[in-house]
């Protein structure tokens, strides 16, 4: 028997359950960050007034989206089970968001204690300890352990009595609802992922005050747990091709330097941009490449600075790439530092160093940095401004992306012109990510991917070339070291393998009047993260809390690099180059192979992965 009244009666009634169940959980969720304010007042008291309404307004959007999920599997639940048995349909919607209820409660009562603690919202990280759940109870008084319980129990029955009252008591199911009804539950993927924009939901989304604890009180704590729970395999997996102490001991080695480096500025205290390319190969260069007429630029002023030809990106992910640049902290395989709060939040930014020693510090993107979660990374890195989409008109937001690179080429240089302080720049490009709808005429002819995106990065190159060849006029320039590297490699031919080592090299480019030295060739084999140390050292800044990232310019510097890619890593030292594939044990690429290469290169793979695990 269909649902009496029809299908417009049909659809009444769902919206009024839909609307019903979606506010109850609202309200929850609302409640429950009242609720972690008031536990942790004295945080509580350092938010900014005119930042609560942020606070719910920017937690509201990813409670929307736990809530998708909630009502989408309560929902399907209850259509089907209209179908077998309606006058059961009611009584098992109840029993659903009990259930609910019960881990919610849990994970909301706990987190809100937690927090004082640890200094992060709840992730995965409880369920390490239930291994060893006697140890973990032993950390708890009596009082604690009585009260724990107790608070969750009312929570729950609080919670339960709101339901029954105001949204159970309402709900009647008379037939049969119609299969169309599960088209209808399954539009929640729209709230779930976090609107119709290109960045899915992530915790990033919640980031929006330069206040660590406004960001933390904002995050919907029962998203973050379940976003966590799905990284965990990736955060708990570790690489054991020897013992690890033994690792430890060569990668100890290869690490080794003199401390002693050579200078190659004029000045104790350059201005300092760093420009990150967007899929900038090396390939796709003449001078360390392949290619011929599509970086003219760039290959000019490779020519005018000093260039780190034999340099490999750490990742083959933007959030990646931006992490080790900007942190000195190598990339992972399967997940990224950068999806991890608890873990990037500990890493040392550049930025942070910077601005302590009186630079002024802005980030540029002419997209939404609250992609692939490089909001929480970013506001952590406490940059005085950010410019990105938001700051451009509405014709000047022409790609996918956001505002295309001349546009924020443009409002970079007019804002340095402004600058009266030592300044620290960071300007992330994006026009040449696809899909290349760049706005010039073509100049790489071809419908194939290769070249549509070396005719995108031929029009970064002419904003580049168009923004140097204005800086060389301006009086910041003899003062100001430009740092050109790109934030991965790309497959360019596309039929490079991913692993490929050709695949994987980037070009590193100083430029700038603070250099002393010009036209100078660096051929170390070096790696992205290697960057931080490498800048600091030439500013005689403390480089220690960038652990893993070495002075290219050290006097004593070993010679050799990594990558890693999809459950892999690659190894090159001098002429050798060693590429292993985790998943098949193999070796998918080797070039002038040893022994003692791939130990290396196991080593440092493991040492890597292995501080990731337990940071």
């Amino acid at each position: 028997m269909s649902y009496k009244g029809g299908h417009l009666a049909a659809l009444k009634y769902l919206f009024r359950e839909y609307l019903g169940y979606l506010l109850f959980w609202v309200a929850f969720f609302f409640t429950s960050r009242l609720l972690f304010m008031a536990v942790n007042f004295r945080d509580t008291t350092g938010v900014a007034a005119a930042d609560y309404f942020g606070i719910f307004i920017h937690g509201l959007h990813m409670d929307l989206s736990m809530i998708g999920y909630l009502v989408m599997l309560c929902g399907l639940f209850f259509i089907v089970i209209s179908w077998i048995a309606p006058q059961l349909a009611k009584r098992f919607a109840a029993g659903v968001t009990l259930t609910f209820l019960i881990i919610l409660s849990i994970v909301v009562i706990s987190d809100a204690v937690l927090f004082g603690y640890w200094g992060f919202r709840m992730d995965s990280t409880p369920l390490l300890y239930l291994k060893t759940p006697k140890e973990a109870a032993a950390s708890l008084n009596i009082v604690q352990l009585v009260s724990f319980p107790i608070a969750i129990g009312s929570y729950v029955v609080a919670w339960w009595f709101i339901y029954k009252r105001f949204v159970n008591t309402r709900t009647t199911v008379e037939a049969r609802l119609p299969w169309w009804s599960i088209l209808l539950i399954s539009l929640n993927i729209i709230p779930i992922r976090g609107g119709f924009g290109i960045s899915p939901m992530n915790p990033g989304k919640a980031y929006f005050s330069k206040n660590a604890y406004t960001n933390q009180a904002t995050i919907n704590v029962a998203w973050n747990v379940f976003y966590s729970l799905n990284k965990m395999e990736d955060t708990d997996r570790e690489y054991n091709f020897m013992d690890i102490k033994e690792a430890q001991r060569i990668v100890a080695d290869m690490y080794k330097q003199s401390g002693e480096t050579e200078y190659i500025l004029n000045t104790p205290k350059p201005n300092v941009i760093v420009l990150m390319m967007e899929s900038f190969a090396s390939n796709i260069t003449e001078t360390l490449g392949e290619e011929k007429g599509v970086t003219p630029n760039l290959d000019s002023l490779m020519r005018e600075g000093v260039l780190f030809t034999h340099i490999y990106n750490d990742g083959q992910r933007s959030e990646k790439g931006l992490v080790s640049v900007l942190s000195g902290y190598p990339a992972q395989t399967t997940t990224s530092i950068i999806k991890h709060n608890a873990k990037v939040l500990k890493l040392p930014v550049l930025a942070k160093d910077f601005k302590a020693k009186g630079y002024s510090t802005a980030y540029y993107y002419g997209g939404d940095i609250g992609f692939a979660n490089m909001r929480t990374y970013l506001i952590s890195a406490g940059y005085d401004r950010y410019v990105t989409q938001d700051d451009f008109a509405a014709d000047q937001l022409q790609s996918k992306w956001g505002a295309q690179d001349e546009f924020v080429f443009n409002r970079l240089f007019d804002d340095l012109k402004a600058e009266r302080k030592p300044f620290f720049y960071t300007f992330f490009t994006s026009s040449s990510h696809e899909p290349f709808d760049v706005p010039m005429k073509t100049v790489i002819k071809g419908d194939d991917e290769d070249s549509k995106f070396m005719n995108a990065a031929h029009y970064t190159d002419k904003c580049l070339g168009d923004f140097i060849r204005k800086a060389k006029k301006c009086s910041w320039w003899n003062n100001t070291l430009i740092v050109l590297v790109a934030d991965h490699g790309r497959s360019c031919p596309s039929s490079l393998k991913m692993y490929d080592e050709k695949r994987n090299r980037i070009p590193m480019l100083w430029l700038g009047g603070a250099l002393k030295v010009k036209g100078v060739k660096v051929d170390r084999h070096g790696v992205q993260h290697d960057l931080a140390a490498t800048l600091l050292a030439q500013l005689k800044m403390n480089t220690k809390p960038y652990m893993f990232s070495r002075n290219l310019l050290d006097k004593n510097f070993k010679d050799w690099s990594m990558f890693t890619f999809n459950n892999g890593f690659g190894y090159a030292e001098g002429s050798s180059v060693v590429v292993y594939d985790n998943v098949g044990n193999t070796y998918p690429q080797e070039i002038n192979p040893t022994a003692e290469v791939r130990k290396r290169g196991k080593a440092l793979f493991e040492v890597y992965n292995h501080h990731f695990v337990t940071l």
